[in-house]
């Protein structure tokens, strides 16, 4: 006999418990890797490079452009981010509920086979297999739709700066070469 009930074990969410477990685990790494390796070294070279150019006595305007392209980028990307949240949220649920049938229907196995519940279980999967899927087009979709706005951003700014060096070349107060460095 067993210290544990009848429902314990109807009810248990091994599967969910093990993906939640290798999920936090690799987002904290990727957390990690993400803000020592990636988003520190681009905002220590984005100070420096409007640094350079507002130093230099004629980049004054060029910094600026940069730094509002940057800090637009910045908060796009976090308003963005906010929005998706729904969208993964859904999409990990929808993953731990398909890992949580499918790690408990092989470790009950012998249960199911014992009452005939092979295909109900297997359309339980297919069902939570199917929602999963439906939810991870989405939370694709807004990730598109995240990258496309970041580069619309970006562009802009480029733009920008290429529109004003071109300016100042016709004018007279750029040459060639500055226009090309």
């Amino acid at each position: 006999s067993t210290p544990f009930s009848h429902k314990y074990h109807l009810n248990r969410k091994t599967g969910e418990v093990l993906k939640v477990m290798e999920r936090g685990a690799s987002s904290l790494q990727s957390l990690l890797n993400m803000c020592l390796f990636t988003i520190g070294p681009t905002i220590i070279d984005l100070i420096l490079v409007c640094l350079i150019l507002w130093l230099d006595g004629t980049g004054g305007i060029y910094s600026a452009i940069i730094f509002l392209t940057m800090t637009a980028y910045i908060f796009v990307t976090i308003y963005m981010n906010d929005w998706r949240k729904q969208f993964r949220r859904e999409m990990i649920e929808a993953d731990n509920a398909a890992s949580d049938r499918s790690v408990n229907s092989l470790i009950n196995f012998e249960t199911v086979k014992f009452f005939g519940m092979e295909r109900r279980e297997e359309n339980l999967l297919e069902g939570n297999i199917v929602v999963y899927n439906k939810a991870a087009w989405k939370n694709e979709t807004s990730l598109y739709a995240l990258n496309a706005t970041q580069q619309a951003v970006m562009a802009t700014g480029a733009f920008s700066c290429m529109y004003l060096s071109g300016y100042e070349v016709v004018a007279g107060t750029m040459t060639i070469g500055e226009f090309v460095m």
